[in-house]
């Protein structure tokens, strides 16, 4: 029995060698085609080839080594093979492994000896040592963001090796270290002792100056010095295998975001004067001392619209580089919440590591700081559901709090997912605790604003006048991305399942059917989990219909790698296909390519972005061309006609002004979009009338101004407004994009 299960090992090992070969021969031969690229020599016949200036020969030779290569190859290398065929399962993995990225090497850059070289050296490596026993493990896995920092390494310094070579040379690199450490003989194990060179991502953040994160030579030392370090000084495998899974990994995939985000390519965040409005606006507001919900109204929550900003400046500074510098550290907590959550779902520390990487390679990842309550909460309920802790509702509970005095939307999501969580756990312990975690977060937040004088705005506003309004941000029903467009009939548009932009709708509709069948059977320990965070998915796209916001998309990886998973612990024979769809889904190529851009960058990788120095809050951010002359002309006029203690009324959206220029917002509703209905006009026009400090209304300098909300311009949608602008108002200053309006 033991010899036949040899004899089927070696035949598969055997087939596997020889499609590597063969795969090679053909890599081979599409590197050649620049070889056969030749002039055209002299005497050519008169033909299109003659006319473009090559060789006629040169296609008949290229088909010819398409035809050739794939075959020979594998005959001659016979003898490789069956010294190959010998070996430990990890040779014949890592020579197929070598040929596929060299494959996709050879069809990125064409270089014949890039195509040889470095895949040779990899076949022999595993020929000379195959027969050693490497032990490799599921654990190995962290030899993926140990390739992280070694490829920024490389891309480094070497900036003139392309992103594709680069990655070939630190796989190359990497599979060296590991054969190498595996040498070392130690108790503690191989995958372990890599256990601190991922954290050479950390010396490639934003946190270290440019020329420090961008020296290279510092990452490069320390993936290839600690491994023999730990190898040979460390034992405790247990504790450095709790390390990888709690600390390495999650901070491993914080540093990969933060190094590849486009803040630290560019040295500065860029300012989004619409969006980041409803931050700056409420906190400066704050900060002059007027009060949420009865002075301003924070609409999408307390936290998101102004109170995180307020925070900062009161204990860092209140220029704008620094609140978005503070804003997007916390941001990138998204993919450590996300690394737990992962981890809460399939009980894997490596499928939770796939997980945030494919999250990041689809696009799918945000660094919005609103996403991060809602998605540690889920990670409290997925772990109290899969380890039956009702404990662990009490923090839910307090987290579902921490959510909605974040954002309204998210704490209503988080809330349902909650209950639901509750009724399908059955048992009365978590539903004590989780109303002890409720109660904590919500007494405390009643009384505050009780003690505040706001309890009654906050009611009023949040279920009262935010949702009176919502309508007046509807989008259209439906918006389909460019290749379900194309073929929109069922199943013609399942070929758009693998486009990254089409993936995300058609994942959510999957959930909802795997919705609608759980719901239907017994509650079970293992997908119980997956079932809540499903449920949340499908709430979540409430803000679809709204905004068509795609929040649900960045828990899509977390699915895809969860089913992968399954199938491959049942020996499914789909896992294979489905990792394949994986792979083209994560579009490792384009990912790379632009991480390779952005390492390349200094300064803006657009034009048209500058840098302000005047006003001083407007500091330490990129702001775009046409937003820095709206800012100097604002400047201007002020400091022409309004005294320190006047302010102007804002009809173009454009509240940001505020904050720069430490003025009064003279309204309560400072978008136009929240007083469209009769009595908010009104309240918006006694605003003005009585307040003898505003002086001027800014108006927008075109029919559509750029910060309209759905190309609805600001008189359509208060046009009780506009009569009173008219009526009371005229013509005083006008400079590109900004109109002063004089109070008569």
């Amino acid at each position: 029995m033991d010899h036949r299960t040899d004899s089927v090992s070696a035949a598969r090992r055997e087939r596997i060698v020889s499609a590597s070969f063969a795969l090679w021969g053909l890599a081979i031969a599409i590197a050649l085609a620049p070889v056969w690229l030749r002039p055209a020599p002299p005497g050519q016949l008169p033909g299109l080839a003659t006319k473009l200036g090559f060789d006629a020969h040169a296609p008949f030779r290229f088909v010819a080594g398409l035809m050739l290569l794939p075959a020979l190859l594998p005959l001659l290398l016979r003898p490789l093979t069956r010294v190959l065929v010998r070996a430990h399962a990890w040779a014949t993995n890592a020579v197929a492994a070598s040929v596929l990225v060299t494959l996709w090497i050879a069809t990125i850059s064409q270089g014949i000896w890039w195509t040889l070289i470095p895949c040779a050296i990899a076949i022999a490596l595993c020929a000379a040592l195959g027969r050693r026993e490497l032990a490799f493990t599921r654990t190995d896995f962290i030899l993926l963001p140990v390739f992280l920092p070694v490829l920024l390494g490389i891309i480094d310094v070497a900036p003139n090796l392309s992103v594709d070579r680069a990655v070939l040379v630190a796989a190359l690199l990497v599979f060296a270290l590991r054969v190498g450490v595996a040498l070392v003989p130690s108790p503690l194990p191989v995958a372990c002792a890599f256990a601190l060179a991922p954290l050479g991502l950390l010396l490639q953040t934003s946190f270290f100056a440019r020329d420090q994160r961008y020296f290279g030579w510092h990452a490069l030392a320390l993936a290839a010095v600690t491994p023999f370090v730990l190898r040979v000084l460390q034992k405790d495998k247990r504790w450095w295998r709790r390390a990888i899974v709690l600390v390495v990994y999650p901070l491993a995939l914080y540093c990969y975001a933060n190094a590849m985000s486009q803040p630290t390519a560019e040295g500065k965040s860029r300012v989004n004067s619409f969006e980041d409005s409803h931050e700056m606006l409420p906190a400066s507001e704050y900060a002059r001392g007027e009060r949420p919900y009865r002075d301003i109204l924070p609409a999408h929550g307390l936290l998101q619209d102004g109170g995180l900003d307020y925070l900062i400046m009161k204990a860092a500074d209140p220029t704008v580089g620094t609140r978005l510098r503070i804003r997007l550290f916390l941001g990138n907590l998204n993919c450590v919440a996300l690394y737990f959550l992962a981890l809460a779902i399939t009980g894997s520390a490596e499928g939770a590591l796939l997980s945030v990487m494919l999250c990041f390679m689809t696009g799918a990842y945000t660094m919005n700081v609103r996403l991060l309550p809602p998605l540690i909460t889920l990670v409290l309920l997925a772990s109290a559901v899969r380890r039956r802790r009702p404990r662990l509702f009490r923090a839910a509970g307090l987290g579902t709090v921490v959510c909605g005095v974040m954002s309204i939307d998210f704490g209503f999501y988080t809330f349902v997912t909650l209950a639901f969580a509750l009724l399908r756990f059955r048992d009365r312990r978590a539903w004590r605790d989780a109303a002890i975690g409720v109660a904590i977060g919500v007494v405390p937040l009643v009384v505050g604003l009780a003690m505040y004088g706001i309890l009654g705005d906050f009611i009023r506003a949040t279920f009262v006048e935010v949702p009176a309004v919502s309508s007046a941000y509807t989008l259209t029903l439906f918006t389909p991305p460019t290749a379900m467009a194309a073929n929109r009939a069922f199943p013609d548009v399942l070929a758009a399942v693998l486009d990254r932009e089409s993936f995300h709708y058609f994942f959510w509709c999957a959930i909802v059917v795997f919705v609608g069948v759980a719901l239907a059977r017994r509650p079970s320990r293992r997908y119980e989990p997956l079932l809540v965070i499903s449920i949340w998915t499908v709430l979540v796209a409430i803000s679809y219909a709204e905004r068509h916001h795609l929040y649900f998309s960045l828990i899509a990886s977390l699915f895809a790698v969860f089913v992968v998973m399954r199938l491959l612990r049942r020996r499914n024979p789909l896992a294979f296909p489905a990792i394949a769809a994986l792979i083209v889904l994560a579009g490792p190529t384009t990912h790379l390519g632009v991480l390779g851009w952005m390492r390349h960058a200094r300064g803006p990788v657009e034009p048209n972005f500058i840098e302000l120095r005047e006003p001083p809050r407007a500091r330490g951010a990129w702001w775009h061309l046409s937003d820095a002359q709206v800012v100097e002309a604002t400047a201007k006029y002020i400091r022409l006609s309004l005294a320190p203690d006047e302010t102007f009324f804002d009809f173009t959206n454009r509240g940001f002004l505020y904050h720069l220029f430490r003025r009064d917002c003279p309204v309560r509703e400072y978008e136009v979009a929240f007083y469209e209905t009769e009595a908010g006009q009104r309240e918006v026009i006694r605003c003005i009338e009585t307040n003898p400090r505003v002086r001027a209304v800014l108006l927008p300098g075109h029919v559509v101004g750029r910060h309209t909300v759905d190309g609805l311009t600001s008189a359509e949608r208060a046009p009780l407004v506009w009569q009173y602008i008219q009526s009371h108002f005229h013509p005083d200053f006008e400079e590109g994009d900004v109109v002063f309006w004089r109070r008569n």
